[in-house]
């Protein structure tokens, strides 16, 4: 299992990225950062 806490400074939002070896979940997503969080699987 994967849990990384993110924030974005610009709107001071937390996201929460859940992940295991098959599936994963973005909690709270900043639009402008959805690509970052993604990469963080890769």
């Amino acid at each position: 299992m994967f849990l990384r806490q993110l924030f974005d400074t610009e709107s001071s939002a937390y996201s929460y990225l859940l992940a295991d070896d098959r599936q994963a979940l973005i909690i709270n997503p900043v639009l402008k950062k959805t690509s970052d969080h993604l990469q963080l699987l890769g």
